[in-house]
């Protein structure tokens, strides 16, 4: 067993999904501030599908794993 470096910890595929998964949910944290969502509609809507399309496609890659 050959210990890993922090490094090559997180290059794991497991990893690298959940945090495109968490950016996927950032993406529609910050997007759904009031700010965004008076001002920018359609950037709100953008950001809230892309988010959820995110996701939806990263955590089920961590499920199937």
């Amino acid at each position: 067993n050959k210990k890993l470096t922090l490094i090559e910890h997180f290059h794991k595929p497991i990893y690298i999904h959940g945090l495109v998964a968490l950016l996927g949910i950032e993406l529609l944290f910050f997007a759904s501030l009031p700010v965004v969502r008076k001002r920018w509609y359609t950037v709100f809507l953008f950001c809230h599908i892309m988010g959820c399309i995110l996701f939806i496609i990263f955590v089920s890659n961590i499920l199937l794993q």
